[in-house]
């Protein structure tokens, strides 16, 4: 193998740094892709949990002394959009009523009506039950 003189390698260099970016348009070029990754991990982090049951429904699960569980999917701050219980395999839509105490929903045709006050609640649906069957919200602690 040759060896080359010298003087070619200085020019080689010289030729090297012509086609790479200088230091500085690196680091802004790095700069920027890190601001563009944290802008886009801060838009992707849930939302805060206080913040989610405002801005859409929840489902809430009850457990009915009948071992059978009742679904009740409901906008907390929204009382007049429709809500929905499903018990049995049926799901029925039903609206807020007025209450003394506690939260209650009943069916348009009245057949469906859900009572609750804290951890307890009272369904009535006619067609389905006999009597008026008491529930308990799923987690809560028996007394």
């Amino acid at each position: 193998m040759r060896a080359r003189p010298a003087s070619h390698v200085p020019a080689a260099a010289a030729r090297l740094r012509r086609r790479l970016p200088d230091r500085a348009h690196v680091l802004r070029i790095l700069s920027a892709s890190l601001l563009v990754a944290a802008a886009g991990a801060s838009l992707a982090q849930p939302p805060e949990p206080a913040a989610v049951g405002r801005d859409r429904p929840l489902t809430s699960t009850w457990l009915c002394e009948n071992e059978r569980s009742v679904l009740l999917n409901a906008h907390p701050s929204q009382r007049h959009e429709e809500a929905w219980l499903t018990y049995a395999g049926s799901r029925v839509a039903v609206e807020r009523t007025r209450s003394a105490s506690g939260v209650s929903f009943a069916s348009r045709d009245g057949k469906v009506t859900w009572q609750e006050k804290g951890d307890e609640a009272t369904l009535q649906f006619s067609g389905l039950l006999a009597e008026p069957l008491l529930c308990r919200r799923q987690g809560a602690a028996r007394r």
